[in-house]
């Protein structure tokens, strides 16, 4: 890929977790991410490194949260009853 697709692939990843997770935890997230800057609506303005492994590891991130708010929610709604806890 080329770093204008990269910058555009990873700029529509930011915009639609921001969506989902909001403007804060979103660019939280992006700015734990060595070589990649991004402004705050989520556009990518600079990639410095390995574009794939920056999309790699923003994924991750990601996949890492997705899981920890999933953990979080089954553990309210398990919260008060006699289910295992999750661990």
């Amino acid at each position: 890929m080329s770093m204008e697709v990269d910058k555009k692939v990873i700029s529509e990843l930011i915009r639609r977790q921001i969506a989902i997770l909001g403007q804060d935890i979103t660019m939280s997230r992006v700015k734990n991410i060595p070589g990649i800057e991004a402004d705050s609506n989520g556009q990518v303005i600079s990639i410095q490194g390995d574009p794939q492994a920056i999309l790699a590891e923003l994924i991750n991130q990601f996949v890492e949260l997705s899981g920890q708010i999933v953990k979080n929610t089954m553990e309210s709604i398990l919260a008060g009853s006699n289910q295992v806890p999750i661990s």
